[in-house]
């Protein structure tokens, strides 16, 4: 399989998307899980 010069370009222009896609994805998750541990201690406080 021979790799062009121009294919590392579009592949890690990929690669950077979908990276930032995953950290975004991840971070969305993180946070939404924080919010529900957050939820659970208020409630269970008042």
């Amino acid at each position: 399989m021979k790799v062009f010069p121009g294919n590392f370009d579009t592949i890690s222009i990929l690669n950077m998307k979908y990276g930032l896609y995953a950290i975004k994805d991840g971070l969305v998750k993180r946070m939404e899980s924080c919010c529900v541990l957050w939820n659970r201690n208020v409630s269970s406080y008042s």
